[in-house]
């Protein structure tokens, strides 16, 4: 009979998600996994297999987060515009802040490159973002904060590559005057107030 696991699964799992987040792949050590979750190694390896496997693990669980994230994108509460600029604007800040980011875009400039699986998870979460802001813009051009005559999918793709752009910038702690000031430029661009 098997023994049960002493430990809670989601819960190692989270803990796990926070190492590689703050430290990255590379320098996340199976001892730094080991103390973080409070799980021997050998339990480790039994239920998430190698460290690269609780990686990949670690960011299917980050991905979910943003799924939530992304579906209140689609579901402004107010105008939409107003919505993709305080987004753009709480970005700018964590930037400036240290914030770590977006785990990612750490696991696309860190891993992607070399990890076929990596690579899927990084591409997934690109594509919901884009799903995402395609609806919103549509939404702002819906209430006339956006005109008709802007591809929506080519706004979002560019949202997309800005917001990107922002989360890498937090290891670099960009300036939260110099960001706030591409978010009033680029909005500018998208809104009809402007045309």
């Amino acid at each position: 009979m098997a023994r049960p696991k002493e430990f809670d699964r989601d819960e190692a799992l989270d803990r796990a998600l926070d190492v590689f987040w703050t430290k990255g792949f590379d320098a996340t050590s199976v001892q730094d996994l080991v103390e973080a979750t409070g799980v021997q190694r050998q339990s480790l390896y039994d239920t998430f297999g190698d460290k690269g496997s609780l990686y990949l693990a670690a960011l299917d669980r980050y991905s979910e987060r943003s799924e939530e994230w992304a579906r209140a994108l689609e579901r402004p509460a107010e105008s939409p515009l107003t919505v993709l600029r305080q987004t753009f604007i709480q970005i700018a800040h964590d930037a400036s802040t240290g914030s770590r980011g977006c785990l990612l875009v750490h696991a696309a400039q860190e891993r992607a490159g070399a990890e076929p699986a990596v690579r899927d998870c990084v591409q997934a979460g690109i594509q919901r973002l884009e799903r995402a802001f395609t609806t919103l813009v549509k939404h702002a051009q819906a209430a006339g904060e956006i005109s008709s005559q802007i591809d929506a999918r080519g706004a979002a793709r560019t949202l997309v590559t800005l917001l990107w752009g922002f989360r890498a910038m937090t290891r670099g702690r960009a300036g939260e005057a110099w960001l706030r000031s591409v978010v009033d430029s680029v909005v500018g661009l998208l809104s009809t107030e402007t045309s």
